[in-house]
């Protein structure tokens, strides 16, 4: 048996690597004497999570290098992949938050009927994290989608919040995805725009949300956008609006936005912070 440094087998020192990235380390260290009754602190918790973590850095960091430099061929993969990228802020030391970027890749099951509707499945769900900037994040990923096939999928659907950053992303890696925007994201904006125009007292406010969401959900982006930017003519400089357009504009002639439709038993928390289920464009 190959010992690696320290006092603890392969088999341990994996156990507690796996802890202490789902738990605050004293509590991995904790729950590792619990089930193997080996006694080791915070500290040797906190060192070996991290230095296994480094070095899978590493690796993953050499295989991009090896696919930039010799641009190896893809094995053929599924037909059909979903992918969704969001980003979320983490507590980090010092009481300071930082945005870590995921991006997580599933494959597509049948059509399947439940209770009277047409709903797509996901499966065989794998991530990729990073807290960095969105170039290196996009530069990173390279090495997990080259191991899902997704240059050799025939379709493949992309699913985000429209953030700028994410956009670009799928510019960069799959220009030819069908783009499917987060529905509760464009409502919100919606909303928000009708707060902005109309005054959040405005007696008609909310029926006036509640017609423009209706048409978002039943006909789609394209018309609303022109309908929303006639609406709000004399505000396009208010912050929240002048935020919101360059968005519309660069993902509503690439996506669709469809409502969430789980399938019994699973939800879209397997996607990185979207609530959306989504949509398949089949033919």
């Amino acid at each position: 048996m190959e010992l690696l440094p320290g006092h603890l087998t392969p088999l341990l020192q994996d156990h507690l690597a796996h802890l202490g990235t789902w738990m605050p380390f004293a509590q991995a260290a904790t729950m590792l004497e619990r089930f193997t009754h080996v006694r080791v602190s915070q500290t040797t918790a906190q060192r070996h999570t991290e230095a296994i973590g480094l070095a899978y850095e590493a690796v993953q960091l050499a295989e991009v290098e090896r696919i930039e430099q010799d641009w190896p061929d893809v094995e053929a993969g599924p037909e059909k992949l979903v992918l969704g990228v969001d980003g979320a802020f983490v507590p980090v030391l010092h009481g300071e938050w930082a945005e870590v970027k995921t991006l997580v890749v599933g494959e597509v099951g049948e059509v399947v009927e439940v209770k009277g509707e047409q709903v797509v499945p996901t499966h065989t769900l794998s991530y990729f994290s990073r807290l960095t900037e969105a170039e290196t994040f996009q530069r990173l990923s390279l090495g997990e989608l080259y191991r899902r096939r997704l240059e050799t999928a025939l379709q493949v659907a992309a699913l985000s919040d429209g953030a700028e950053w994410i956009q670009g992303f799928v510019d960069e890696h799959c220009p030819e995805a069908l783009r499917i925007l987060d529905f509760p994201h464009a409502a919100e904006r919606i909303c928000q725009i009708g707060e902005v125009v109309l005054g959040c007292g405005h007696a008609s406010l909310a029926a006036w949300q509640r017609r423009q969401v209706h048409h978002l959900k039943q006909s789609g982006p394209s018309d609303l956008v022109a309908k929303l930017t006639s609406f709000a003519a004399q505000h396009l400089s208010h912050e929240l609006i002048a935020g919101i357009w360059p968005i519309w504009r660069s993902v509503c002639p690439k996506c669709s936005i469809r409502p969430f439709r789980p399938v019994a038993g699973q939800s879209a928390a397997g996607l990185p912070r979207v609530r959306i289920s989504w949509w398949w464009k089949r033919g």
